[in-house]
């Protein structure tokens, strides 16, 4: 994974967006001499972090269409607003984990007929319900809050319409690194729910930029 920085960065600052300590970014990227003297356009290493174990970190071709789908309408989104915006962002990798714990909620809230986020701590979460039950799916969860772009306009995260663009904004926040997604069917709907880590959607920030 690379990152490429962008005026008003600091070693520090970036080490911070990818949860990584500041000598872990250095040894990944031995020809800094001087943490003070990174440049703009400078592209920097950015070594993973320890929690991210291979048994989490699922192989593309282990996921089903379904979960491929998913993860590449993310990652088209991601690529596509880091070429509008000139700020690189990783792509994301799907995490098993996440997965399992957004369907397991994602049954929660079928079973109890509720649709509220959970407050999980430590991770992003994207909720999509649709009818009729049999016509869902994590793809067709994942375009209902890709569509929310057109209402976002580079605002302060908790400025504007929150609700009609931060789905879109979680999705494409540029510190986040993994996704799981999953979905649970019953009583005649369909609900779909993404977790994401790091979280996105940081109260102040733009999430065009991440500051």
């Amino acid at each position: 994974m690379t990152y490429t920085v962008v005026k008003g960065d600091s070693l520090s600052e970036i080490a911070h967006k990818f949860n990584i300590t500041v000598k872990e970014l250095e040894a990944a990227n031995p020809k800094i001499t001087n943490p003070d003297d990174i440049r703009i356009g400078e592209v920097l290493n950015i070594p993973k972090h320890p929690e991210m174990q291979p048994t989490q970190q699922a192989r593309a071709s282990s996921l089903n269409e379904d979960q491929k789908h998913a993860l590449e309408l993310h990652n088209t989104a991601r690529q596509h607003i880091s070429a509008s915006t000139h700020v690189s962002r990783p792509a994301l990798t799907w995490d098993t984990s996440l997965a399992a714990d957004a369907q397991k909620y994602a049954q929660h809230l079928i079973d109890t007929n509720g649709f509220a986020h959970s407050g999980a701590p430590g991770v992003g979460e994207n909720l999509a319900k649709s009818w009729p039950a049999d016509s869902g799916s994590l793809a067709k969860g994942t375009q209902m809050w890709l569509d929310e772009e057109k209402n976002y306009h580079g605002e302060p995260i908790g400025q504007g319409d929150f609700s009609g663009y931060g789905h879109w904004t979680q999705c494409i926040w540029p510190t986040t690194t993994r996704v799981g997604v999953g979905l649970a069917r019953g009583n005649g709907a369909c609900v779909v729910v993404g977790r994401y880590a790091p979280p996105g959607n940081w109260t102040g920030k733009s999430a065009w930029t991440g500051k």
